[in-house]
């Protein structure tokens, strides 16, 4: 439609558009990029996760596991280096954690060793007191028969120490002297006192001659 009357004047065209059909294929075109963003971020996300669940993950979890073994108990459990990128941190980590499994094991042996060593001991030493309990009885019991024999027989036995010149009587002798068991102090002056007057000069040449 002319705007004016010559023809060699401009003229208008007015078009009319619903919007909607405008902007429909940019809405989705927006959409596809918005689904395809949203499609790498879960797969990098799941690449992540992978990724993270090798090298952080799997490495922890084996040295948690190991560690819980080791705490019950079992001394001989390792952190498989092999599995372990060598250098990194777990490697390292692991490194550290076996050399300190491998001290507690020795300790534990070391342990083990003294513990048997101090049994063996005590077995010994139990086994040594048991031979000498049964010595000393039968000692007492030698005692009490030689005692029972000099009674019946009214003899004693004495002893002579020639450093100190002290003479030891056995209880019989004692008696038999007419003395209280233990009593005699082991000097000559006194045994020749307990002579008789009339025999004392025949002790003392024999005394002298022997």
């Amino acid at each position: 439609q002319h705007s004016a009357k010559s023809p060699d004047a401009p003229f208008f065209i007015t078009v009319s558009a619903d919007w909607n059909e405008i902007v429909a294929p940019a809405h989705r075109r927006l959409i596809l990029v918005s689904l395809a963003l949203v499609l790498v971020a879960l797969f990098g996300s799941w690449l992540a996760w992978r990724t993270a669940g090798r090298a952080i993950v799997l490495p922890a979890a084996r040295i948690l596991a190991v560690t819980r073994q080791l705490e019950q108990g079992q001394l001989d459990v390792r952190v498989a280096l092999d599995t372990l990128e060598p250098g990194g941190e777990f490697f390292l980590m692991a490194e550290n954690f076996n050399r300190m499994a491998d001290a507690l094991q020795r300790r534990e042996n070391d342990l083990l060793v003294e513990l048997d060593h101090t049994r063996r001991t005590q077995m010994a030493l139990k086994n040594a007191q048991q031979v000498q309990a049964e010595s000393l009885a039968d000692l007492r019991e030698t005692q009490r028969k030689l005692i029972d024999a000099q009674q019946i027989g009214r003899i004693g036995h004495w002893e002579f120490d020639v450093v100190r010149q002290k003479l030891t009587w056995s209880d019989q002798t004692c008696v038999l002297f007419g003395l209280e068991p233990g009593s005699f102090d082991g000097l000559h002056v006194t045994l020749q006192n307990l002579i008789h007057p009339y025999d004392r000069d025949a002790y003392m040449q024999q005394r002298d001659q022997a």
